[in-house]
């Protein structure tokens, strides 16, 4: 981010990962399986990512860039424990 390397936890995840776990949703969902399915590259982002990404603007449609490839941000997340 303006030529600054940002370091954060990652995780990959499916739909069944949205469908067993719950999460309170500030913005948008979970990607759905019709993303996935169609090798979309979306993200669900939480609270504090948005806030360093977005400000205090909506983070929903936009695009952060992990490891040279561009994600669209479906949804963000409260803040939760890494584990």
């Amino acid at each position: 981010m303006n030529g600054e390397r940002i370091l954060f936890y990652l995780k990959r995840t499916d739909g069944e990962f949205w469908r067993i776990f719950r999460f309170s949703f500030l913005e948008g969902a979970a990607f759905s399986k019709e993303d996935a399915d169609n090798g979309r590259f979306v993200a669900v982002i939480n609270e504090a990512t948005r806030k360093r990404f977005f400000g205090d603007r909506s983070a929903l449609g936009q695009t952060i860039e992990i490891e040279g490839q561009r994600f669209r941000v479906s949804g963000v997340v409260a803040n939760v424990p890494i584990l």
